[in-house]
């Protein structure tokens, strides 16, 4: 039984897209800088939900081929008419990624830190669990270009705030 042309074609097209991309490999002890720009979404318990724009600094250590070790820090404004605050978040965890072709996806868990700016803010200081997934660009070894989708569930302040949603792009420089 022969395969219809539509799927011979797809098929060939994927093939060709294998060949075309050259293997990335993940290196044990390799450490690398990520910076990135993005979007946040906080919902509220009561209902609605605050939009900021956020920057983000990090690192991260390959501790095996496919295991990175990260840890983060950012900061967000909202500036919603009816709220505006700033929000400040620092993460540490782990991600898997399969590392082996120029486009890298993992995935990413993590525990740490979300709260205000300043004292008094619209977010009290919480303990955040994360959990996330990313796809970066490598077409050089020393630098990467991705983005990542990241929740953010509030341990301690369940009752008044939802989680934190994030979209970002990132630039990674690898040493």
């Amino acid at each position: 039984m022969a395969m219809p042309p539509r799927v011979c074609s797809r098929f060939l097209f994927g093939l060709a897209c294998l060949c075309v991309t050259r293997p990335v490999s993940g290196a044990t002890g390799e450490h690398s800088v990520v910076t990135g720009l993005g979007y946040q979404r906080l919902s509220w318990e009561s209902g609605g939900a605050s939009d900021g724009l956020g920057v983000l600094v990090g690192y991260r250590y390959g501790l095996a081929d496919d295991w990175n070790l990260q840890g983060s820090a950012g900061t967000t404004g909202f500036l919603n008419p009816d709220r505006r605050f700033g929000l400040v978040t620092a993460t540490v965890g782990v991600a898997y990624l399969v590392d082996a072709l120029t486009f890298v996806p993992e995935i990413r868990v993590g525990v740490g830190y979300v709260g205000p700016v300043t004292a008094g803010g619209a977010v009290k200081p919480d303990l955040g669990l994360m959990g996330g997934v990313a796809l970066e660009y490598r077409p050089d070894r020393p630098f990467g270009v991705g983005v990542a989708a990241e929740y953010r569930f509030l341990v301690r302040n369940r009752d008044h705030v939802g989680g934190v949603l994030s979209v970002m792009v990132t630039v990674a420089k690898y040493f």
